[in-house]
């Protein structure tokens, strides 16, 4: 695990680096690939070989390892990889991306604690369902990142040279984001009975009642998301640290007393409290760091994204 991890990074690095290269159909290409063969080696390794969870594994460490030579050969042929690494780099690095070990863990915490919560309060059975729950309504963050695979280098090209122009570029990219949620959600509350009936045993039925609350959650995680990019701009990083610590303990202290009054749907409802705070919070910071024309609707509206 320690070796996929290490090679993961290198894979993330590569996707990132297209991103912002605005290079979607290599993007593209090597997520397929990957996903591709990830899926061939574990057909290989758990049915034919009969290696059982252990095939999994192999299967991931083949398909990351074989991406992370692709990712090393692009990025030799970049450039990256020549030339000398300077130490003022490195201290950079380190003072930027430490405040985020905070953001990871604390992203962590909040994903595993409610089931943890429901274990201990309620019962096994019914973390099992709230787990199910959780992950159907967690697949709203698809669009949301496919979402911010655009709007990362939109949002930082504009920031770099900022105009009033540009200002409302962005503003309308905001709104037009929360309109995408509202569709989304939308969409989650008619069809999850449906897909519920088609791809999950009957046992679990229960867990539609989370999926929409969680799927909210995720919605204003994605706005948390949208204002963090005026953050890692300004180099203020030590912000979302803060953040972080804020937003575990509210969510620890929410699953506590919303499972003890309201069951295991208190989780869900824990979940969507604590990631609504932690958007408000940062759209308050971020507003400061950059005020925007928010309520200029006449000009949003005409204004072009290009």
């Amino acid at each position: 695990m320690l070796l996929i991890t290490f090679l993961t990074i290198y894979y993330e690095q590569l996707l990132q680096f297209l991103i912002l290269q605005k290079k979607a159909s290599l993007f593209a290409f090597y997520t397929i690939i990957k996903v591709l063969i990830e899926v061939g080696m574990t057909f290989y390794f758990v049915v034919g070989k009969g290696y059982g969870w252990e095939g999994r594994i192999y299967a991931w460490l083949v398909g990351t390892a074989l991406v992370f030579m692709i990712g090393v050969v692009y990025f030799y042929k970049e450039g990256f990889l020549k030339g000398s690494v300077k130490m003022k780099y490195i201290k950079e690095g380190i003072l930027f991306g430490s405040p985020l070990i905070l953001h990871g863990l604390g992203k962590f915490v909040v994903n595993q604690s409610d089931r943890i919560f429901i274990a201990k309060m309620v019962s096994i059975s019914e973390a099992g369902i709230y787990s199910i729950g959780y992950t159907v309504g967690s697949l709203v963050m698809i669009g949301v990142n496919a979402f911010f695979n655009f709007y990362s280098p939109f949002l930082m090209e504009r920031l770099a040279d900022i105009t009033e122009q540009k200002k409302l570029q962005i503003v309308k990219l905001t709104y037009l984001y929360g309109l995408g949620c509202l569709l989304v959600l939308a969409l989650v509350f008619f069809l999850t009975p449906v897909f519920f009936k088609i791809l999950i045993a009957r046992n679990y039925y229960e867990g539609t009642r989370y999926v929409f609350w969680v799927a909210l959650g995720y919605c204003f995680w994605g706005g948390y998301m949208l204002f963090s990019g005026f953050i890692f701009f300004f180099k203020k990083n030590k912000i979302l640290g803060w953040l972080a610590v804020f937003n575990v303990a509210t969510n620890l202290l929410f699953n506590y007393f919303f499972i003890k009054i309201f069951g295991a749907i208190g989780a869900a409802y824990a979940t969507v409290l604590s990631f609504f705070l932690l958007f408000v919070l940062i759209a308050v910071i971020a507003s400061r760091l950059m005020p925007l024309p928010w309520f200029s609707c006449q000009k949003v509206r005409n204004v072009k994204l290009s």
